[in-house]
């Protein structure tokens, strides 16, 4: 059993799944990433090109500015 009280035998990950994740064009400018990313429920963001998923980003991938804020 997890944190969640899950049985994570019988428990499939699409049950568990986040449904609507954040997404940012792959062009977006950090400042856009942080403002996705101030959200503190935001960890990640899914990075895309059209339709297609190009890549991921963390808040811990961004530059801190000076300063260890999002």
């Amino acid at each position: 059993m997890t944190a969640l009280s899950i049985d994570a035998r019988a428990t499939s990950v699409g049950e568990v799944m986040l449904r609507n994740p954040k997404r940012l064009p792959a062009d977006a400018s950090v400042a856009d990433a942080r403002a996705v990313l101030s959200d503190s429920h935001v960890h990640m963001v899914l990075l895309t090109e059209g339709d297609s998923l190009v890549g991921t980003l963390l808040r811990s991938d961004l530059p801190d500015g000076g300063n260890n804020s999002p």
